[in-house]
């Protein structure tokens, strides 16, 4: 990189909720440190963690690294604090268990540096905890000046359910501004929520090619995203109706209702049998918005088999339990 090109870079302030990442948070930053893209803020809240996540925070000699201490709040409010603290002209999320390829910001920033209304994605290498076992399918992606279709795209008019994670994004200041800043009241899906919001409304999103984020699962369920209590189930539902609202604010079309249909579906199946009545309202959401109640996402031969003689309730039912019984052993 030219000594020229470095004096015009833009700031790019990297956003970072810390609690109890002892384990990870320092690969985290190093991934930071080692970008190709130099001119970073890199605001670190450490969200009242009790480990020791912010002696390593503190240890890592860096003078782009600023350390905000607040009381426990969530990953949430934890953003919005750092945002508010933020100066950059792009704004990068990652939470403090994931990574980053060490050109991932630089590419983005020459894509979407020339509008200020647009973002940017990239793909994902999912990679889990304790096991050698990656994978990228990222087919779904790809640049557009139509938000409305990367959305629908990955919500489910294509017959599946795509993910972006929130650190995959790059985003222009002037979207979030614009906006709003992150849903404090949502436990689950926020990411998906405020990235519909602010992102719909971008000019372009615009795929960065060759370069990654890293997202970690937890076999044993460790991460926020694995919980699937009432609570998280009502942050599901209105995570999708305010997505439906965005959407449709956009496109009444028949994709982008398809759309939301698979969202309701997706979730009224994966909290079955856990909570039966929010799963039969969820499922009726979907049916409303013109999907079907036929079987989703459930793997196995056996598992499979019960689906097609009894129907979905007891192939979940049958999946459930099998997965309780597994994980006892």
């Amino acid at each position: 990189m030219s000594q020229n090109y470095q004096d015009k870079q833009p700031l790019v302030s990297v956003i970072i909720p810390v609690y109890n990442a002892e384990l990870y948070v320092g690969d985290c930053l190093k991934s930071l440190i080692s970008q190709t893209y130099n001119n970073l803020e890199i605001i670190v809240v450490d969200d009242g963690s009790t480990d020791d996540s912010l002696r390593i925070i503190e240890s890592i000699d860096d003078k782009r690294i600023k350390v905000i201490k607040v009381n426990h709040k969530g990953a949430e409010a934890a953003r919005n604090i750092a945002f508010k603290q933020s100066t950059g002209e792009f704004i990068q999320f990652l939470d403090a268990d994931d990574l980053l390829s060490s050109q991932k910001i630089e590419a983005q920033v020459k894509l979407i540096s020339q509008s200020s209304n647009s973002a940017s994605i990239c793909s994902t290498i999912h990679f889990y905890e304790g096991i050698n076992k990656k994978f990228c399918n990222d087919s779904y992606l790809f640049s557009t000046s139509k938000p409305v279709e990367l959305f629908t795209a990955i919500w489910g008019a294509q017959g599946f359910i795509g993910m972006i994670p929130c650190h995959a994004w790059l985003l222009n200041r002037s979207l979030i501004e614009q906006y709003g800043l992150w849903n404090e009241k949502l436990c689950k899906d926020a990411d998906g929520e405020f990235f519909a919001r602010v992102c719909l409304n971008a000019s372009e999103i615009i795929l960065a090619k060759n370069v990654h984020c890293y997202y970690r699962h937890f076999v044993n369920g460790h991460n926020q995203s694995a919980k699937m209590g009432k609570k998280q189930f009502l942050s599901n539902l209105r995570s999708t109706e305010l997505k439906q609202k965005y959407l449709f604010e956009k496109s009444d079309s028949k994709e982008a209702r398809l759309a939301i249909a698979t969202q309701y579906k997706f979730y009224a199946m994966a909290y079955y049998p856990m909570h039966r009545k929010l799963s039969s309202e969820a499922m009726k959401r979907c049916v409303e918005n013109g999907g079907s109640d036929f079987l989703y996402g459930v793997s196995g031969r056996f598992v499979g088999a019960i689906s097609k003689l009894f129907g979905w309730k007891a192939a979940r039912f049958m999946a459930y339990y099998k997965g309780r019984i597994m994980a006892a052993f």
